[in-house]
């Protein structure tokens, strides 16, 4: 969400606004604005293998056709303090979410800050998501 500005540094970078992108004949990439998203689900077949890209996670369970779901926002809870249990209004902060039916969620860290510039318990994190050939069906790829 604040990555707008950065834009011009990187000549081979497309931000999806509410866009749908084919990435092969098969796999379908779904980019929705940080702000104010349409909901795309409506777009989507189910033949496909349909992957979700939105700054807010909680907004996958707008979508019955997503197979993965990849989402950030939390920053993991820039700081998680031991035995304390702090009430957050999103209902996925970090980590890999398995909502049933082949459909999965990744909530990354990422690496930067919200409004403090620290972190406590809740380490910066990249990713690299790989994707292999398979059947849909079979959870191992």
């Amino acid at each position: 969400n604040h990555e707008d500005d950065s834009l011009t540094l990187y000549s081979n970078f497309r931000m999806l606004e509410d866009e749908i992108i084919n990435l092969s004949d098969n796999i379908k990439l779904v980019g929705l604005n940080w702000e104010k998203c349409e909901c795309l689900d409506y777009k989507l077949s189910r033949n496909n293998y349909n992957i979700l890209l939105s700054h807010y996670p909680d907004r996958v369970c707008e979508y019955s056709k997503i197979d993965l779901a990849l989402g950030a926002h939390s920053h993991g809870h820039q700081v998680n303090l031991p035995l304390c249990k702090f009430h957050h209004k999103e209902k996925y902060s970090k980590g890999l979410y398995d909502l049933k039916n082949n459909k999965y969620l990744y909530v990354n860290k990422g690496l930067g800050f919200s409004f403090l510039k620290i972190r406590f318990l809740s380490c910066k994190e990249i990713v690299k998501v790989e994707l292999r050939k398979g059947s849909k069906n079979d959870t191992d790829n």
